[in-house]
C-alpha cells in the first residue's frame, strides 16, 4: 500500500485507543460512584483501506497482501497495460514499440552456430518448389490478395500497373514473387505528401521467397513482415525507392518485422531512408516463438539522413548474422551508438562487421 493509506490507518488507529481510553476512564469512575465494579467489552469497528492506484508504467507488479493482523488486507493489483508513448528519436522506433528496459547482452554467435546457421539460410535460398501452383496477377485493382495457406502459388504483376494502395500478400503455403518493377502514384484527390507502404507479407505456412524486386513510388515505409505461421521468408535482390517518415508520422523502415518470422533471410537489399533502415521486432506485436535465426548479406543502405540503420530486441534469444552490409550514416550522427541498436559501446557485437561510411 502507499505512504498515503499507511498514514491514514495510523491515525485512525490511534484516534481510536484515545477513545477506548477515555471510554475506560469514565467507567472506572461511574464504578466507584456507584461502589460495585463494572465490566465492558469496548466495540471496535474494523477499518479496511480502499487502496487506488493509477498506473503510470507498462506493468505494475501485484502489491503482495500483508500478514501481519495489525495491517488490513490488500488485494494484489492486476497488470495493467499502458498504450505506449511516441519514443524519443534518441532510440529506435516502432509503431508500437517500447524500448529496452534491461541492458542489452552481447549478441555474440559462436563460430559453430554461425557455421550452422549460414548452411540453413544457404539452403533457403534457392526458389522453393512449388507443387501444383496457382498463378496470381496483381494489378492496380488487386493490390490485395488473401491466399489457401495449404496451396502453393506464384504472384505476378501486369504490365504497366500503377497502384495507389499497398500490395499486401496474405497467406499460402509456399509462395514466390519475383522479377518485379512495382510503381506507385498517388490516388486522384490525395492529399500533397501522400505516402504508402511498399509490401506487406503476412502469415504464409511455408517459405515466402521473394526475388529480384523493385519498388517505386512515394512510400514510408519499404517491406513490413506479418508472420504468425513461422514461415521462412526470403528476400534477394530488393531495391527500394527512398522512404519518408518522421517521429510524429510514420516511423520509416526499410524493412521491419513486428511478428515473426520462423527464419529470414536477405540477400541483396538497397534503399535509403530519412528515418530507420532495418527495425527487427519479431515480438512487438505477438508472443509467439522466436525466430530460428536471421541472416542478412549484401545490404546498402543510405541513411544520411536518418536515424538508426539497423535495430534488433533479440536479447541474445536468437543468432543473428550480418555480412557485408553498408551504411552510409548521417554526419550528424557520427558515432555508432547513434545509428546502431544495441548501442556497440554496451559490449554488444550483433553489427559488428558493419561499415560504416561517412561523408
Amino acid at each position: 500500500m502507499d505512504a498515503e493509506t499507511r498514514v491514514g490507518q495510523h491515525q485512525r488507529r490511534a484516534m481510536t485507543v484515545i477513545v477506548l481510553a477515555a471510554t475506560a476512564t469514565a467507567l472506572l469512575t461511574q464504578s466507584a460512584l456507584a461502589g460495585k465494579k463494572t465490566t465492558r467489552t469496548p466495540t471496535v469497528s474494523t477499518v479496511t483501506a480502499n487502496a487506488t492506484a493509477t498506473p503510470t508504467a507498462v506493468s505494475l507488479a501485484p502489491i503482495v497482501a500483508s500478514t501481519s493482523t495489525a495491517e488490513p488486507t490488500v488485494a494484489p493489483i492486476a497488470t495493467a497495460t499502458v498504450v505506449p508513448t511516441t519514443p524519443s528519436t534518441l532510440d529506435p522506433t516502432a509503431s508500437p514499440t517500447v524500448a529496452p528496459t534491461v541492458a542489452p547482452p552481447t549478441g555474440t554467435v559462436s563460430a559453430a552456430v554461425a557455421a550452422v546457421v549460414n548452411q540453413k539460410a544457404d539452403a533457403l535460398l534457392p526458389r522453393p518448389v512449388l507443387v501444383a501452383p496457382t498463378t496470381i496477377t496483381m494489378s492496380s485493382a488487386t493490390s490485395y490478395v488473401s491466399l489457401d495457406p495449404t496451396r502453393d502459388y506464384i504472384v505476378t504483376m501486369r504490365p504497366g500497373s500503377v497502384f495507389t494502395k499497398a500490395l499486401t500478400i496474405i497467406g499460402g503455403h509456399n509462395v514466390v514473387f519475383e522479377n518485379t518493377s512495382m510503381q506507385y502514384a498517388p490516388p486522384i484527390g490525395a492529399a500533397p505528401g501522400w505516402l504508402v507502404r511498399g509490401l506487406l507479407l503476412q502469415d504464409q505456412t511455408g517459405v515466402m521467397w521473394v526475388n529480384n524486386l523493385q519498388i517505386h513510388g512515394p512510400l514510408t515505409e519499404g517491406i513490413d513482415l506479418s508472420q504468425h505461421m513461422q514461415a521462412s521468408v526470403v528476400l534477394r535482390n530488393v531495391a527500394i525507392d527512398p522512404i519518408s517518415g518522421s517521429k510524429e508520422t510514420n516511423h520509416a523502415d526499410l524493412l521491419q518485422t513486428w511478428a515473426g518470422p520462423g527464419r529470414l533471410v536477405v540477400d541483396g537489399l538497397t534503399g535509403t531512408s530519412n528515418f530507420q533502415g532495418v527495425f527487427l521486432q519479431p515480438a512487438d506485436t505477438w508472443t509467439g516463438p522466436d525466430p530460428d535465426f536471421i541472416v542478412l548479406r549484401n545490404l546498402n543502405m543510405d541513411l544520411s539522413t536518418g536515424i538508426y540503420a539497423l535495430s534488433s530486441y533479440a536479447h541474445d534469444a536468437y543468432p543473428i548474422i550480418g555480412d557485408n552490409i553498408t551504411v552510409k550514416y548521417n554526419p550528424l550522427r557520427p558515432s555508432r551508438d547513434q545509428w546502431l541498436w544495441p548501442k556497440p559501446s554496451t559490449g554488444d557485437v550483433t553489427w559488428a562487421n558493419v561499415v560504416g561510411i561517412g561523408p
